[in-house]
């Protein structure tokens, strides 16, 4: 018996289409690999290695990537209950899944994954794969597991208080929540919004974030996290400078910044238009993680 860990897009690869599964989801769904290359089954040092058969073991990991599965990174344990060629896939057939309580991904493990051999080759490699995880690296998945997938929820309370504790911008986003949704409806001009574009020309050079244009008279700044009063959110970590269209459309989410790589996203709406050019863009941002995760999340949430 051979254990896997197997490397997917969650909405391409399975039958279901379900990058996110709930209770049942997945049982007996079955998983369409691409079956050609030179390694479609992989050691860790990459070597080719063998094919999957009925009673291997999986683990399941969906990407999480917006633009390969908008998954939970390593979601399920399973075993193989059949094995189909189908044309140039193989046809993997689900049984015993078992889904994990709280699933991960590389957000979540930040810098973690270094512990496995396995994971820091599907960090590098997004390509879909069947990795041969050996005796030792399914100890540590094990391991990570039991620290990042399975917590009981009053440790994760505990968790989430203790960072609410040590981070203020935690803390902040915590105390002024509803605050920031009423500020989201509508974001008002103040008496200190100079100052606050004064720190944003500073930070970020005088330019647009997003399209580099250098006419101040053209830009503004922009708050990521909009103005509630707190003084978490007049920080220069929380501050765009932008040029005045771009700011309009990134308050009303339909440009966002992608946290995991620092690009551009652009809504549906504005995709053959003059906008759609920015998708893709890289961009130095200079944000705090927490605001920047915060504007992709009502980005995602407004596509949804």
């Amino acid at each position: 018996m051979t254990t896997f860990l197997l490397q997917m897009n969650g909405k391409l690869h399975p039958e279901s289409g379900i990058s996110k599964p709930r209770a049942g989801d997945w049982d007996n769904d079955t998983i369409i690999m691409p079956w050609t290359g030179p390694r479609p089954s992989s050691y860790a040092d990459k070597a080719r290695g063998p094919d999957p058969e009925a009673g291997d073991m999986l683990y399941i990991w969906a990407h999480e990537h917006p633009d390969w599965g908008d998954g939970r990174g390593l979601t399920a344990t399973a075993t193989v209950k059949s094995v189909l060629p189908r044309g140039d896939d193989l046809a993997i057939s689900l049984n015993d899944v078992s889904l994990l309580k709280n699933p991960f991904g590389f957000r979540r493990l930040d810098g973690q994954q270094s512990r496995s051999e396995v994971l820091k080759r599907i960090d590098d490699d997004r390509s879909p794969r069947l990795w041969v995880v050996s005796d030792d690296e399914r100890s540590i998945l094990d391991a990570l597991i039991a620290e990042f997938g399975s917590a009981p929820s009053e440790e994760r309370a505990s968790q989430a208080d203790s960072l609410l504790s040590s981070d203020p911008w935690a803390t902040a986003m915590h105390e002024g929540s509803d605050a920031i949704k009423a500020a989201l409806v509508l974001r008002r001009t103040r008496p200190d919004q100079d100052q606050f574009r004064r720190m944003a020309i500073a930070r970020h050079g005088g330019r647009c974030v997003f399209t580099r244009t250098p006419v101040l008279h053209a830009l503004e700044a922009a708050h990521v996290v909009p103005h509630t009063g707190h003084p978490q959110f007049e920080r220069a970590d929380n501050s765009l400078l932008l040029r005045r269209d771009v700011h309009a459309l990134f308050d009303r989410f339909l440009l966002s910044i992608r946290p995991v790589d620092g690009t551009i996203c652009v809504a549906p709406e504005l995709a053959d238009g003059p906008y759609g050019k920015l998708r893709g863009r890289v961009v130095v941002h200079q944000l705090h993680p927490r605001p920047l995760d915060f504007h992709f999340r009502q980005f995602r949430k407004r596509l949804a």
